[in-house]
């Protein structure tokens, strides 16, 4: 039995609803928020958004700095992850047409007209073997998993031969959601990477980056061989000159061993 109160002059008046009025106020969802209600259940919690692009960034090997980061920025940005947002800037001028359309959901859309198919976001409410099937589907998932918590791992090849697993996460520190707007949280934020790749005199690596919200680096090496560990820390000094030169405002640079905080 469901009971709405009706008042309480002068004494509690209580209205006894049919299922008729029940029915009558369930809350009909649209189409949209169907599909996303399903989608979020279908979300993993344990894994991690990861972004696999099917070829290398590079063709061959480079020691250019500034080229390894501008392809890696590149894979980040037009990755479709923050799609909607690159639109609202394309209508302020704020981004290119040819940088959105460098991106999943416009490819997609373009290899889909040129077989005479259609594929669209529909394929979702499908059946399940249309769901897995669809590029879309997996792109979506990974886009309100990053919403939700921006946390995700970018796994490719640099170039033929020489993997990278580059992990991304967001902190925001001090954040008041009732108060603060989505611009003064990015002001806020703190950015965290970890990269972990196999190079061919140093062996694997892995290092942290934290950026905080003054924009001030804190970089941690880790290598796995120990004798590399003693050749990194003979070189900080340099590595350090380097990256200041590039313009990194630094907070530390440390080499260290596996499991050291």
């Amino acid at each position: 039995l469901k009971l709405s109160f009706a008042g309480h002059t002068p004494q509690p008046v209580f209205l006894l609803e049919s299922p008729e009025t029940l029915a009558a106020e369930t809350p009909q969802l649209s189409q949209t928020a169907r599909m996303l209600s399903e989608l979020f259940q279908r979300v993993s919690q344990r894994a991690l958004p990861t972004l696999a692009p099917a070829s290398p960034l590079l063709a061959k090997p480079t020691t250019n700095p500034r080229e390894l980061a501008l392809v890696l920025r590149t894979a980040l940005v037009r990755s479709g992850l923050f799609y909607e947002s690159h639109l609202a800037n394309w209508t302020v001028g704020k981004d290119s047409l040819d940088g959105l359309m460098q991106e999943p959901q416009n490819r997609l859309a373009a290899e889909a007209a040129r077989s005479g198919s259609v594929l669209g976001l529909s394929d979702i409410s499908g059946p399940t073997e249309s769901r897995s099937a669809n590029p879309m589907h997996t792109l979506l998932s990974q886009q309100l998993q990053v919403l939700e918590s921006p946390h995700f791992i970018w796994r490719g090849d640099l170039w033929p031969g020489r993997t990278l697993e580059w992990q991304v996460r967001q902190e925001t520190q001090g954040q008041d959601e009732e108060t603060s707007t989505p611009s003064s949280q990015t002001e806020r934020a703190e950015w965290e990477s970890h990269l972990k790749l196999t190079l061919p005199q140093l062996g694997t690596l892995n290092v942290h980056i934290k950026l905080d919200a003054q924009h001030v680096f804190s970089i941690r090496v880790v290598p796995d061989k120990p004798e590399i560990r003693t050749l990194l820390r003979q070189h900080q000094s340099e590595l350090t000159e380097k990256l200041v030169a590039a313009g990194c405002a630094l907070h530390a640079v440390t080499v260290q061993r596996d499991g050291d905080a």
